[in-house]
């Protein structure tokens, strides 16, 4: 469930549509959390939707660790992805506020650490962007991610 001081709205024609921040939502507030409203798609039963459905549960959703797809019933499905993410995920289940977001800043994550099967092309326009977010590059990237959380984490609690 996304954290309701968020709203929808359009990225640009190449991104699409991204998540917004309605309100200030201070560093280490929770974001988003895995609800049991979300649904759990196992990758074979993909092609047993109706059409519609598989195309959104194909760009819309995550893979979690075990292989399963994670379709977010709520507008947490439209968090795009940064370098520099807003979000940081705390466990397999929730993401907080990275640092300060100010009403009008996307909340933005970090695909890398959805269990990605492919590459992305990436266009956050970060300082340091990655140009290309990789499935194999997630080990090269736990320390930071790991920082980050930390950090957030004990901004609020």
């Amino acid at each position: 469930m996304i954290h309701p001081a968020t709203d929808v709205r359009q990225v640009s024609e190449t991104i699409g549509a991204g998540v917004f921040a309605i309100a200030k939502i201070p560093k280490g507030t929770i974001l988003w959390v895995l609800d049991r409203l979300d649904r759990r798609v196992q990758p074979g039963q993909v092609d047993t939707l109706p059409a519609a459905l598989a195309r959104a549960v194909e760009r819309y959703s995550y893979q979690d660790p075990g292989g399963d797809l994670i379709f977010c019933w709520d507008a947490g499905r439209m968090m795009n992805h940064s370098c520099d993410p807003a979000t940081v995920a705390v466990s397999r289940t929730l993401e907080v506020a990275r640092r300060d977001i100010e009403a009008g800043d996307a909340l933005t994550c970090d695909y890398g650490v959805l269990n990605m099967t492919g590459t992305l092309d990436c266009q956050c326009g970060a300082p340091k962007c990655r140009r290309q977010v990789r499935s194999d590059e997630a080990s090269a990237h736990l320390a930071q991610w790991d920082a980050w959380a930390a950090d957030a984490w004990a901004a609020a609690y």
